[in-house]
């Protein structure tokens, strides 16, 4: 669905005329604030990495949730093995993510990659369509529905088409990887 059409419906069911400034601001930002909400269970996956291993890790600007944590090390003998870093090794605050300095001995690190789902980019033009699942684009309106109207109906239809992603199918994990536990 394009923004237009997500826009169009929700402007039929609130039987707003459309013209009013206002009026098509809100339903404009009640939508991207809908797709940001999917868009942290059905994003668009990315990957930083990092020269340097420090305790806190700056994130990157399009940040929108976290899924892992890969350290590569090289031990005594030089061999060089991949670890997965549990979540609860991991504190997120404010833009930084910071792991508990007992995990990871800094001078054997070679690299850091964070894999991590991206906020997506708002909708602005008519044509623009979010990048989420098509099959999903219907709770946008839900969502955005229940944000201008406070209707629990709406949040409802929303969470029932929210709940039906599955989580974490969005990226093929490593092989050869080793798990900290």
């Amino acid at each position: 669905m394009k923004f237009i059409d997500i826009q169009n419906i929700i402007i039929g069911k609130l039987k707003y005329r459309g013209n009013e400034n206002s009026e098509m601001a809100l339903v404009k930002n009640a939508i991207n604030q809908a797709y940001v909400a999917f868009a942290a269970r059905d994003c668009i996956m990315n990957e930083q990495d990092y020269s340097e291993c420090d305790v806190a890790l700056l994130l990157p600007v399009d940040f929108l949730v976290y899924h892992s944590l890969y350290i590569t090390a090289i031990d005594d003998s030089l061999t060089e093995t991949t670890f997965k870093i549990p979540r609860h090794y991991l504190e997120i605050k404010s833009n930084e993510l910071l792991i508990r300095d007992d995990v990871i001995n800094k001078n054997s690190v070679k690299s850091v990659r964070l894999l991590y789902g991206s906020k997506p980019i708002d909708l602005v033009n008519d044509d623009d369509t979010p990048l989420i699942n098509p099959n999903f684009h219907v709770g946008l309106v839900y969502y955005a529905l229940f944000l201008i109207t406070d209707d629990k109906n709406y949040y409802d239809l929303y969470i029932s088409i929210f709940n039906s992603i599955p989580i974490d199918n969005y990226v093929a994990d490593y092989t050869n990887v080793i798990d900290v536990l």
